[in-house]
């Protein structure tokens, strides 16, 4: 199963034009670490899709802050993965592609056959026309496509172009943002959160931005733990550790009502 098979978009759609890396490297004018980062784990980059008004007929969408004419899919395959090294430069990889893409872009990773999804809106900068703000990228876990679970098939299913709005651009792009957003939050907890009737999934992810907060805040009191020499400090910051767990909990808890 392949990305075009999940969001099931008509072949008039299709793009399939391999991009360039040196582009994104002169584009985005990147600097020698990034340049790596592409060399060293990116096989090639490919613009699959462009969801326009004449092949899809949804509606552009322009306010005060936001122009959306189209959407557009791109596919990256990865050479190689290495668990949380590779995450964290392909969270930096896809920050790239989705401030040089002036448009609101559904940004698919591959390795073998799993998948990981971005998606940020976009808005004009204010203080440079030339170039677009990102408001608050997502992203999903890796999904197995040869083993999905029952949250994953939820997802699946959400990003079917049946299952999304079609009454203009945002409103189309927005419906995906929050799916994912659902599904974030669904995977934290173990339970399809779709089902909730009273938390949005600005709320949601608001919660689970608040938890990774909270997780890294612990991650950097475990690191003073191991650098601190004095046994009553130690204890003191183990105790505040459990303090910022039981907080953790209490926001999935929160995650649960329904």
């Amino acid at each position: 199963m392949k990305i075009k098979e999940i969001l099931n978009i008509p072949k008039k759609c299709f793009v399939g034009t391999p991009m360039s890396k040196k582009d994104f490297y002169d584009f985005a004018q990147l600097k020698t670490r990034d340049i790596k980062i592409f060399t060293d784990i990116i096989d090639k980059i490919t613009w699959v899709y462009a969801l326009q008004e004449e092949n899809i007929r949804i509606t552009p969408f322009k306010d005060s802050i936001r122009e959306y004419t189209e959407v557009h899919v791109y596919d990256v395959s990865l050479k190689t993965y290495k668990e949380e090294k590779t995450d964290k430069n392909i969270d930096r990889i896809a920050d790239i592609i989705l401030r040089t893409i002036p448009y609101p872009i559904i940004l698919v990773f591959e390795y073998q056959n799993k998948i990981k999804l971005y998606v940020s809106h976009i808005k004009e900068h204010l203080s440079d026309s030339t170039k677009i703000k990102l408001e608050g990228p997502i992203s999903t876990n890796w999904i197995n496509l040869d083993n999905l679970d029952k949250i994953d098939e939820k997802l699946v299913d959400s990003l079917k172009l049946e299952n999304l709005s079609f009454s203009h651009f945002y409103r189309f792009y927005s419906d995906i943002v929050d799916n994912i957003n659902i599904y974030n939050g669904s995977k934290l907890v173990g339970r399809d959160l779709s089902l909730t009737v009273k938390l949005s999934p600005d709320e949601i992810k608001a919660i689970q931005e608040e938890i990774a907060s909270k997780n890294k805040e612990i991650e950097l009191k475990k690191n003073h733990i191991k650098k601190e020499t004095q046994f009553n400090r130690k204890i003191e910051i183990n105790i505040e550790i459990k303090g910022i767990e039981k907080e953790i909990k209490d926001l999935e808890v929160k995650l649960l009502e329904l």
